[in-house]
């Protein structure tokens, strides 16, 4: 199957939750990186979304608990980095992945 453009990831991202200001390390569609609070960061798309239903996945280095994109907007996305006793946590290793439609 031949890759469409329903099928390719339309943002992705990394980056480093422990620097003194968090920045993409590399990125796709990705305009800033908000940092809210410890553990609590906010991708922004340079192109948005077409709805608020697209699925943003995120992982984090050495980290079984994470709960990622409660808040789905169309112009970006909130994540929440949680370690395994349920506190926020800055991690060296962030990175994430949008699939849906662009407007």
């Amino acid at each position: 199957v031949g890759l469409t453009k329903q099928t390719v990831a339309k943002a992705f991202y990394i980056f480093d939750g422990t620097a003194g200001t968090p920045t993409f390390g590399d990125s796709f569609n990705c305009s800033t990186l908000t940092d809210v609070a410890t553990g609590n960061f906010t991708p922004n798309w340079t192109n948005v979304m077409g709805s608020v239903n697209y699925s943003h996945t995120t992982n984090s280095e050495n980290l079984s608990a994470l709960n990622a994109s409660s808040t789905h907007l169309t112009g970006s996305s909130r994540l929440f980095v949680i370690n395994d006793s349920g506190s926020a946590q800055d991690r060296a290793i962030t990175n994430g992945c949008t699939h849906g439609d662009l407007a």
